[in-house]
């Protein structure tokens, strides 16, 4: 019997390096597709068919053709286009019998669109909210626009807030939008009038025919 120890023992370490051994290989071979996946992903190149990102949202800004401006903008020169359309919204409260007006523009470049309307920021009588008005660019130019707060008949009485931009309309160069005026020459670089222009005497011309309540003269 003793001799039979010795094998016994030689057989179970035998079988146990047998099962060790066969459950790495079998972890090695699991392991593999792993490692195989990840170096195929990486080594991928991109899809040329691929969608690209959705463009971003245009700023509510610059939205539907409108330039949207607010008390930031204060002092401030604004660029449009003909055609465009600013839309100035300021805080208000018309409870207090305060309201926003316009008091500067030039309205052959700027044309308010509308009256000036306003939105509480809630349901409560009295609450504030923003005040806003639009100006449509009709022509290329140069304008100052102001708005004034204040009681309507408090004219006599300074505004307690004042929002004032310079609007520039088709990028005109400002320089060139109040030409020089045209000077008319006078003294002796005046251009003399003609015999035929005038008559002696800077009377009417010597062929002007006057006609009388018996008819022109022949």
């Amino acid at each position: 019997m003793k001799r039979l120890e010795g094998p016994t023992r030689g057989s179970q370490r035998f079988s146990f390096y047998r099962v060790l051994v066969l459950f790495c290989f079998l972890l090695f071979l699991g392991f593999i597709p792993v490692v195989l996946a990840q170096s195929g992903s990486s080594d991928t190149p991109p899809d040329a068919n691929a969608m690209p990102p959705d463009p971003p949202t245009p700023s509510p800004e610059s939205e539907n053709n409108e330039v949207r401006v607010s008390a930031d903008e204060d002092g401030q020169t604004i660029d449009l286009q003909v055609g465009q359309e600013l839309v100035i919204s300021l805080e208000a409260n018309p409870s207090t019998g305060f309201a926003w007006e316009v008091e500067e523009v030039d309205s052959s470049i700027l044309t308010q669109t509308g009256d000036i309307t306003f939105e509480p920021e809630s349901d409560l009588i009295g609450a504030p909210g923003l005040a806003t008005i639009g100006f449509e660019a009709v022509a290329e130019g140069q304008s100052p626009l102001t708005l004034v707060y204040r009681r309507p008949w408090e004219t006599d009485i300074p505004p307690v807030k004042t929002f004032s931009i310079t609007v520039r309309v088709g990028g005109a160069d400002p320089e060139i939008l109040q030409p020089d005026p045209i000077a008319t020459p006078s003294g002796p670089d005046a251009m003399p009038a003609t015999t035929e222009e005038a008559g002696p005497g800077g009377g009417p011309p010597v062929d002007f025919e006057s006609c009388g309540k018996g008819g022109c003269s022949p």
